[in-house]
């Protein structure tokens, strides 16, 4: 897909309601592959940031500070100053407070 014809579908799917959004989902939901919809997906830093609602920002000010943070949220580094990876089970275990 071309990236103007990316564009223009997610400016359609942003005008939708949450119930045509829904339905749209079902719709495309026989089309994903098992590892799309998979509940242990990683996630980089924008994408982890958008899921717990806060801005990428405000993760890594959050993860400058996790050696102080009691309930730190749980990330890995692939290497020394790399890239941040997030696992969305272990997000979603951390906004419970299972982590």
């Amino acid at each position: 897909m071309s990236a103007a014809a990316k564009a223009l579908w997610i400016e359609g799917f942003k005008a939708l309601t949450g119930e045509e959004r829904r339905q749209v989902a079902e719709m495309f939901a026989g089309y994903l592959t098992p590892a799309a919809t998979t509940k242990d997906r990683w996630m980089h830093t924008a994408d982890a940031a958008e899921y717990l609602g806060m801005s990428p920002k405000a993760l890594r000010r959050r993860m400058e500070r996790r050696n102080m943070d009691r309930n730190p949220i749980p990330v890995t580094q692939e290497t020394f100053g790399g890239k941040y990876w997030f696992k969305l089970s272990e997000l979603d275990a951390w906004r419970k407070g299972e982590r």
